[in-house]
């Protein structure tokens, strides 16, 4: 199939009224996967380090000098600042031979980033140059004319910095009406989601199950990637580590298709954005946000984020092993909670 793609620039962005992109359905049957590994680890992607410590955030590289992430992976300040000097980003795939260590200069979140319900988490991650003119940074921007969606676990091997072989699971979306049940986030702004309920078995810790990392949409032989883990929703109070709720956690990861504009206006050299011929992508602008303005019952599932700087170190890259998961691990019992600085 032919395909093209567009660069989204900010000047013509800014023409365009507010959309945003279709949800998707969440119909897909649920099938474990090992295939297109090598076509999933050929896209860029990168993996942040907290004081040398891999945590459970993936950076997607949008550029040869940022990546995207979500910003619960972050404490920012009332006036929304971070320290950067203590993150690095292990860069690998997308014809990078090995692994890149480089150091992050900026953390830049959403202005509309809550981290109480998680609304618009992401933020734009600064770092040293990767020094590779063949690399292409993709975005698809049309989710939804991704039939297939691979989801991905990739960590570093310990004391390494060099990358275990990827976990895949393929096509396994959880049914829309029950997340929305569990999430009032993910029911107003279905567009901005993926919902599953996919899990995998901590390296940690043998009784915690995680979600996946991030999320590749697949067409024949294409492949793009179209976001990563945001947070979940738990109906126990047990978290993340007890084999009898494995089943209740609901796994949300945010697309990140409305936020090109805004990605693009961050950035020195705009984001390539990538959709099959024919098709048309939805139009959205530099201050898209999500709906915030949502009823919440009390009766919800808690809320968690494993972004949080002390939830799970999956190996250490220095001494020591790290923190393992916890059962309280950024857990928002009230997501309209007024939050400083926000």
């Amino acid at each position: 199939m032919r395909r093209y793609f567009i660069f989204i620039t900010l000047a013509i962005s800014l023409l365009f009224g507010l959309e945003t992109v279709s949800a998707l359905a969440q119909n897909v049957t649920k099938r474990a996967t090992d295939v297109a590994p090598d076509a999933v680890a050929n896209i860029p992607n990168g993996l942040l380090l907290e004081s040398y410590k891999q945590t459970f955030c993936q950076v997607m590289i949008v550029s040869s000098q940022a990546g995207v992430a979500a910003a619960s992976c972050f404490k920012f300040d009332d006036d929304g600042y971070t320290d950067p000097s203590t993150y690095t980003v292990i860069v690998g795939g997308g014809g990078i031979d090995g692994s890149l260590r480089l150091y992050v200069t900026k953390i830049e979140k959403h202005p509309n980033y809550n981290p109480n319900s998680f609304a618009n988490n992401l933020a734009i991650v600064t770092f040293g140059a990767i020094n590779n003119p063949d690399i292409t940074y993709q975005i698809g921007d049309i989710p939804s004319e991704w039939p297939g969606l691979y989801f991905v676990h990739r960590s570093l091997i310990e004391d390494q910095f060099s990358w275990n072989d990827a976990n895949i699971i393929e096509d396994t979306l959880a049914d829309s009406e029950a997340c929305g049940a569990a999430s009032p986030l993910f029911r107003e702004n279905n567009m901005d989601f993926i919902c599953n309920m996919a899990t995998r078995v901590s390296f940690s810790d043998g009784n915690c199950v995680l979600p996946y990392k991030y999320v590749v949409g697949h067409r024949d032989t294409d492949v793009i990637q179209l976001g990563f883990y945001s947070h979940s929703a738990i109906k126990e109070d047990t978290g993340f580590c007890n084999g009898e709720n494995v089943n209740t956690i609901y796994n949300y990861y945010i697309l990140l298709a409305n936020y090109i504009p805004w990605i693009n206006s961050k950035i020195s050299t705009p984001l390539t954005s990538y959709h099959f011929e024919g098709s048309t992508p939805a139009e959205s602008t530099t201050s898209y946000s999500m709906k915030t303005d949502i009823t919440y019952s009390g009766d919800e599932p808690k809320q968690y984020s494993l972004h949080n700087l002390n939830e799970v170190i999956e190996g250490s890259l220095s001494a020591g092993n790290g923190e393992q998961v916890g059962s309280d691990i950024n857990s928002n019992d009230n997501p309209n909670e007024n939050v400083t600085g926000m």
